[in-house]
């Protein structure tokens, strides 16, 4: 059995299953001794979408999103991504309480399996059904827009050595993300999908971000 660890304030420990027909890394989270839980955190200036396959749109410019880790031996944690000056068209939008231009959505991530060889990882954020309004002041749910499902984001670091950061990619063309496909614990291939609803039904959508994210944490250290 081959085994990873990632140690940071957490250690991510890619533990080997074997089958006949193929040996699958699976990620859990561990936490170093005395701590309960870890998080990671980015913040991007780079302009972003959320686009349909229909060409549906919202933009955005700056980004933030904190990953926490609270159960040890998992593979999951929770995020919280807030994406700025989103608008549609020129409607600015928001959820819940936040100022005009913010939108947030909160829920579960895992460390998941992208492929064996090479062996990557990515993160697979699960979205729950979000209501984003956007208008203006005297009308500020002029347009609703719903949306849920997941959506894959890569994952890199470098084996071996200590690192204090992790970068992400997210990609998206035409409302098609570029990057859906990830192994179940079987080994099975499953694919993230995410539906976005601008008031013609649910279709499919993708996020972008024009720029790698940059990921922060406290040191990481990855053991071979």
């Amino acid at each position: 059995m081959r085994r990873l660890t990632i140690i940071a304030v957490v250690l991510v420990t890619m533990l080997v299953a074997t089958s006949a027909a193929l040996a699958v890394t699976l990620p859990s989270v561990l936490f170093l001794p005395g701590k309960t839980s870890a998080t990671a955190k980015a913040t991007s200036s780079s302009a972003s979408s959320l686009e349909t396959t229909a060409g549906s749109k919202l933009t955005g410019k700056g980004l933030e999103v904190s990953l926490t880790a609270l159960t040890a031996g998992s593979a999951l944690g929770v995020y919280a991504m807030v994406v700025k000056e989103e608008a549609e068209g020129k409607n600015k939008c928001k959820t819940g309480v936040l100022i005009a231009g913010n939108v947030e959505i909160t829920g579960e991530f895992h460390l998941v399996t992208l492929s064996e060889a090479p062996l990557e990882m990515g993160l697979l954020f699960l979205v729950p059904f979000t209501t984003i309004n956007c208008g203006t002041i005297e009308k500020p749910t002029k347009v609703k827009i719903s949306v849920e499902g997941s959506e894959l984001w890569s994952f890199s670091g470098t084996l071996n050595s200590e690192i204090k950061e992790f970068g992400s990619t997210v990609s998206v063309g035409r409302g098609k993300p570029f990057r859906t496909s990830y192994l179940g614990d079987g080994g099975e291939k499953l694919n993230a999908f995410l539906h976005c609803n601008f008031g013609l039904g649910f279709e499919e959508c993708g996020e972008g971000v024009g720029e790698a994210i940059k990921f922060v944490s406290e040191g990481l250290t990855i053991d071979e």
